[in-house]
């Protein structure tokens, strides 16, 4: 059985390996972006972050994203989490992320989506992101296994 990707706040783990590698990042973005901008069109989907080494990578990764879903992002640098939850919904934002892994060791770091009211997403919406990057996932290694047996 998979160990399940959303802790009690985000998702956390050491940065770079699973589930902070930088593809889990993107199919939790991708997941998230598209459920949270989904629910208020056009609205931003606003970015913050502490000020670990890693939050530099995984921000680009996050923009990156949200560029190739037309999703537009405010990136508020760093901010601590109740500011990020603040400005969501009182800028009109569709959802946000802030990217900290609070007390944990600094080798370590987080995602913590909020709704567009700043609340960390309510557990039927992780289910969906998670089951988004699940299945991504599985897509990701079928195709590389189809790619291993071409000649």
């Amino acid at each position: 059985m998979t160990k399940a990707l959303f802790g009690t706040d985000g998702i956390r783990g050491q940065a770079g390996r699973y589930p902070l590698d930088p593809a889990t990042v993107r199919r939790a973005a991708a997941a998230a972006l598209g459920l949270l901008a989904g629910r208020s069109p056009g609205a931003p989907f606003f970015l913050a972050r502490d000020t670990r080494a890693s939050g530099l990578w995984i921000r680009d990764v996050i923009l990156r994203e949200a560029g190739r879903l037309g999703v537009p992002v405010v990136d508020g640098g760093v901010l601590p989490t109740p500011a990020a939850a603040h400005l969501v919904p009182a800028r009109g934002g569709c959802g946000g992320v802030v990217v900290s892994a609070s007390h944990n060791p600094a080798a370590d770091n987080g995602l913590k989506f909020l709704d567009g009211r700043g609340l960390k997403l309510a557990d039927a919406d992780e289910a969906v992101v998670e089951a988004e990057v699940r299945q991504a996932e599985s897509t990701a290694a079928a195709d590389a296994g189809v790619l291993d047996t071409l000649p």
